[in-house]
């Protein structure tokens, strides 16, 4: 897959369609992996849900926890070193050179990787299929626990398939 310049190919907003209402069941069993860190509230609501969040801190561990494991979603702090690389390299399957990355990439294919919100800021991304399925969103019209535990990637998924996403 060709290289994407990922500022220029996102939409705005995910579909209001593709986020799960608060009511709707929740799978348990598919971790969310967090490089860096995620705010108080959405630790909670992953308590709450009975979610496992496994946290890392170096780009290196993400890669390793994604060649073994499929995931619910991936939060990724835009200021972790070799962070917006990883996201490049897992969502775009670039090359990586070994069997590590490749795994990640096949087992995380469609997992959704949210690019949280720089310090101080409230827009972050949302990469499911780029570019086709790569959003720019705000923690003011969609918190990042909907983001991360209510995403609903099959129905972002079959939208692409008929072209209306």
């Amino acid at each position: 897959m060709a290289a994407v310049e990922f500022s220029s190919s996102f939409r705005r907003r995910v579909p209001k369609l593709a986020i799960k209402p608060d009511t709707a069941a929740i799978d348990e069993t598919l971790p969310v992996l967090v490089l860096g860190d995620i705010p108080a509230d959405v630790y909670a609501y992953a308590d709450r849900i009975g979610v496992p969040v496994v946290r890392v801190l170096t780009a290196h561990r993400a890669l390793e926890h994604l060649s073994v494991s499929p995931f619910r979603a991936v939060a990724v702090s835009p200021e972790i070193e070799g962070g917006i690389e990883l996201v490049k390299q897992v969502k775009l399957a670039t090359d990586f050179g070994d069997s590590e990355g490749e795994d990640a990439v096949s087992r995380n294919m469609l997992t959704p990787f949210i690019v949280l919100p720089f310090q101080g800021e409230e827009e972050y991304a949302v990469l499911v299929v780029p570019p086709d399925a790569a959003y720019l969103e705000r923690t003011s019209t969609l918190r990042l626990s909907s983001a991360l535990f209510r995403l609903d990637v099959d129905r972002i998924v079959r939208d692409l398939f008929r072209g209306s996403c």
